[in-house]
């Protein structure tokens, strides 16, 4: 649509940036119980039908960076597997049971879990699998959830020591 219309290269930038936005936002919050990888392909026809992206951008991109696509595709099917077996849930019911009221211990538990699956997998798995999971931490526990909603803990220093996949220096922020 917009490769049909000149707009400015700010407004397809915002225009990008919500539909990035509003896709990941449906992922973590999967209305309707749609599935994640639907709402996915939904947020990239969006972009293509708006004409934000064109489809042999889109194509080439999948030529160009395929081993970065198999990998992510290899841990997703990892973690959709222990999701499979409610593991993730379980980690975080335990990590909010553990911390009982605590915030310290629960930030403490969600850092140390952090790191154990970023040592077992990656950084960059670490911050599809754990963002899900700190977001259910207030129906797992008795935690409040204007308090423990939103968390910001450093991965990178425990995983630097044990794993050998990692990608890049700083951390990930959840």
């Amino acid at each position: 649509m917009f490769q049909y219309f000149p707009i400015p290269e700010l407004a397809k930038a915002v225009l990008t940036s919500l539909v990035g936005v509003l896709t990941l936002i449906g992922i973590m919050t999967r209305p309707f119980r749609w599935n994640e990888a639907m709402i996915a392909i939904g947020g990239a026809a969006v972009l293509l039908l708006l004409g934000l992206i064109s489809p042999a951008d889109a194509f080439l991109t999948l030529v160009r960076d395929w081993n970065t696509f198999l990998f992510f595709l290899g841990m997703m099917m990892l973690s959709a597997l222990a999701e499979a077996a409610s593991l993730f849930d379980w980690l975080a019911v335990q990590a909010a049971r553990l911390a009982g009221r605590s915030a310290a211990r629960l930030f403490l538990n969600v850092f140390l879990l952090g790191s154990l699956i970023s040592m077992i997998l990656s950084n960059d798995a670490t911050a599809l699998i754990l963002t899900p999971i700190v977001y259910l931490f207030p129906a797992a526990g008795q935690q409040s959830d204007q308090c423990h909603h939103y968390f910001a803990v450093p991965t990178r220093p425990m995983d630097l020591c044990a794993s050998p996949v990692s990608t890049k220096p700083g951390g990930d922020w959840f």
